[in-house]
């Protein structure tokens, strides 16, 4: 009786495993950017309530106009290690939130909430898209 593996043995194993991390990481990949681009948009839908919480304290949503020290300032930071979540276009009627991704994403691109639609859009097309992969 023979103790140990043929050569024809080892390289099987060696195909499979192959194959097997073949699937497996590009769908590992695929998950974890998914789950830190949700993980942002919680964050995103954080950073427009809390505007709105901004805007029946203050009466505006132009943040530029409280002063300094003051505590209704709204200067709350919002960003992930993935996405950075910036504040622009600000009015006392209007805003826009903007979640860009820190790294190029072919998937999504940046994702707006205006406060007009309070509907999160991509620059990249559907937003649905974003989260079937």
């Amino acid at each position: 009786m023979k103790n140990g593996f043929t050569l024809v043995e080892l390289m099987i194993t060696v195909a499979l495993l192959g194959i097997i991390s073949s699937i497996a990481v590009p769908s590992y990949q695929s998950y974890m950017a998914n789950q830190q681009r949700r993980d942002a948009v919680i964050q995103l839908k954080k950073a427009d309530s809390d505007l709105h919480e901004f805007y029946n304290i203050n009466g505006t949503y132009n943040v530029n106009i409280i002063k300094a020290g003051d505590d209704a300032k709204f200067s709350k930071t919002y960003s992930t290690k993935f996405y950075t979540i910036t504040l622009s276009d600000t009015s006392a009627l209007s805003y826009k939130l903007t979640m860009t991704p820190v790294n190029e994403e072919k998937i999504c691109g940046s994702l707006i909430i205006q406060n007009k639609s309070r509907s999160i859009s991509s620059n990249y097309g559907t937003v649905k898209k974003c989260f079937d992969e």
